[in-house]
């Protein structure tokens, strides 16, 4: 059943529990990348879509006081889509925002921002007249965590709301270093039948790996988390011969039944366990379970905001900085 969006057809309660596919206009897009539009006085929350697009979706869920669709056919698309280069967008859960031109991301992350401060804190504030100030909107994350999964191996994210692994050759938000030493890895895992974690029997050793690089520095901390204290040295052993960059590998040993990725306990399997980074003029010491801003192009630019604001200060304390 097809329906128009007009805002003067009204259905009944049971016309509309009889409803499941529906044409409507996306108003604009909500926190976690949602575009939410009404369809006869319900509101419809669409993935993927973009404000002002005109679409047609299935509703495939009814809430109480919302509808949960997915985009069948984009019937008259927005003016500021765009074609999202990765080829895992709406497979992966790792990017929301894709299909949508990066300058008109940044108003719309605003308006999250806005929106967070009213219904958290309850502050009503007027738009900020300063704008975001854009990052590299690829390649600048300085860290990356893979889940594996087995039958066939897989490394890579998981599937939005899921658990389950998509294998992910190439990721457009890391280094390109990353897949390649992604790659190598997985090779090796075939070779030596590294056993692979599995988190509802609680089986299996090898649960995460996690690359981290100083952007400004080039060097690589590794991390593979396993189960056990057990890990095949040839998974691991030559790595730093392929890939000089590698300044240390650690174990972390999470025996846990649990979804949180790391455990208490780390030994380090060659190297140090932990990589410098420099920020503008400082340089910084980064283990591998300490928190570091994730995009360090970003942290430079907050940094130089901050300074702007703080030039008078005679003492700044940095709460919650990780490092």
């Amino acid at each position: 059943m097809v329906k128009d969006f007009r805002p003067d057809s009204l259905l009944s309660p049971k016309q509309l529990s009889q409803v499941n596919i529906i044409k409507i206009k996306i108003d604009k897009i909500v926190y976690q990348g949602s575009g939410i539009g009404k369809f006869n006085g319900v509101k419809v929350f669409v993935p993927y879509s973009a404000p002002d697009d005109i679409v047609q979706v299935k509703v495939i869920e009814k809430k109480k006081n919302y509808w949960l669709a997915e985009i069948k056919k984009i019937l008259e698309p927005s003016a500021i889509r765009t074609i999202p280069p990765c080829a895992y967008f709406t497979q992966c859960g790792g990017c929301d925002l894709q299909h949508i031109k990066y300058c008109f991301q940044l108003e719309i992350k605003k308006e999250f921002a806005l929106e967070s401060l009213d219904r958290i804190c309850h502050l009503k504030l007027p738009p900020p007249s300063l704008n975001i100030i854009p990052s590299k909107p690829f390649h600048y994350r300085n860290k990356t965590q893979y889940p594996l999964a087995k039958n066939p191996l897989r490394i890579g994210f998981y599937k939005q709301l899921t658990h389950k692994v998509i294998d992910i050759e190439k990721c457009l938000l890391h280094p390109k270093i990353f897949d390649d030493v992604r790659q190598v890895i997985k090779e090796r895992i075939i070779k030596v039948k590294e056993p692979i974690y599995d988190e509802i029997k609680h089986t299996g050793n090898l649960r995460h790996i996690i690359i981290r690089q100083g952007v400004n520095t080039q060097e690589i901390l590794l991390t593979f988390v396993t189960r056990t204290n057990r890990l095949s040295e040839k998974l691991y052993k030559s790595l730093p011969k392929k890939f000089p960059q590698i300044v240390g590998i650690i174990q972390n040993i999470n025996s846990a039944k649990t979804n949180r990725i790391l455990g208490s306990k780390n030994q380090v399997l060659y190297g140090r366990d932990y990589y410098f980074e420099k920020i503008l003029d400082k340089q910084f010491k980064v283990s591998g379970d300490a928190f570091f801003q994730v995009n360090t192009f970003q942290a430079e630019n907050l940094i130089r905001k901050l300074r702007e604001y703080i030039d008078t200060a005679e003492r700044v304390l940095d709460l919650y900085c990780g490092v």
